[in-house]
């Protein structure tokens, strides 16, 4: 909705008060197929136009390039246990 990055920054560690998750898994898709993928009724989110998903994705992509140790991507428009074994695999490089 218009905030900076640092602001989402900010807010996020208000939220977590310096409580960083070890790892971030992002499900990644691209717009037209998650939007492919909604079976019920839409929420007030979902109803916003591409452009604005399109943004958000890419965000959060951006997220993951700055940090790839603490956030990992894992392309979610292939076959279940495929995504189900490289998230797997991400926990374990918990390890």
């Amino acid at each position: 909705d218009g905030l900076t990055e640092r602001e989402i920054r900010q807010a996020a560690e208000a939220a977590v008060a310096g409580r960083w998750p070890d790892l971030t898994i992002i499900l990644d898709m691209p717009v037209e197929k998650s939007e492919a993928r909604l079976r019920r009724e839409r929420d007030r989110i979902e109803q916003r136009p591409a452009e604005y998903h399109r943004r958000v994705r890419e965000n959060y992509l951006d997220q993951a390039k700055r940090d790839p140790a603490k956030v990992r991507v894992v392309a979610a428009d292939r076959e279940r246990k495929i995504v189900h074994r490289e998230v797997l695999q991400a926990l374990e490089s918990l390890k």
